[in-house]
């Protein structure tokens, strides 16, 4: 990597300490990040009406698949769903790099409605054959 790209990274990482009011090398909380981004962070198990298959294929089944992926809704809100298995490290680890994905604008997987229920499939731009069910709606959380 050129000392360019790097120092363009380190100023973005300056930016955002900068939304927490932290020194150059102080700890970043990214779930304190999340709330200064407007960025709900969740669970499948606050999603309403995910099927029991879902939540099985989700939690138990490729628990080991997946870390968490950013859900941008209809009404313009941003959830990051997150993999309750997974040990405090790792969420937040993925919750960080999810964050990283919204603050730099990438642009977000496409979602498409598969049925009345609502339910839709995340299709990753990268790798076209990768699917995650899920549902965006605006009242789709719990709580």
């Amino acid at each position: 990597m050129s000392k360019h790209f790097l120092d363009w990274i380190e100023r973005r990482g300056q930016e955002l300490r900068c939304r927490l009011s932290l020194e150059p090398t102080a700890a970043l909380n990214p779930y304190k990040l999340a709330q200064t981004m407007e960025v709900r962070v969740v669970s499948p198990l606050d999603i309403l009406e995910l099927a029991p298959c879902l939540l099985d294929q989700l939690l138990v089944q490729d628990s080991d698949s997946w870390s968490g992926g950013t859900l941008p809704l209809p009404n313009g809100k941003t959830i990051v769903v997150l993999n309750p298995n997974h040990s405090e490290t790792r969420k937040r680890a993925t919750l960080m790099e999810e964050l990283a994905h919204v603050f730099l604008g990438h642009t977000p997987s496409s979602l498409m409605v598969e049925s009345m229920a609502g339910i839709t499939q995340r299709t990753s731009l990268l790798d076209p054959d990768v699917k995650v069910s899920l549902h965006p709606a605006p009242d789709i959380l719990k709580g």
